[in-house]
């Protein structure tokens, strides 16, 4: 499956793309943290992971906290 299949799923309200999103996103941004592509991949992290906590999904939330705990891309978040 490539990445825009997995989008496709995410953004139709499958929890689990949204969630693999969530965290490829995080790894993105965890690998570089520098630069305007890291904050983007932060607030990406962020969205994709809120869309699956919503949706009950525990490892997103759990994730959340982490980067709430980190401020990684929570400003974001906590403004939207």
């Amino acid at each position: 499956m490539t990445l825009q299949e997995w989008k496709s799923e995410a953004e139709a309200g499958v929890t689990d793309k949204q969630n693999l999103l969530g965290k490829y996103s995080l790894h993105i941004y965890e690998v570089s943290k520098t630069g305007p592509e890291a904050t983007e991949h932060a607030r990406t992290a962020v969205d994709w992971l809120s869309r699956a906590s919503r949706q009950g999904d525990e490892e997103a939330t759990e994730l959340l906290r982490h980067c709430l705990e980190e401020e990684i891309g929570t400003c974001h978040f906590i403004l939207s």
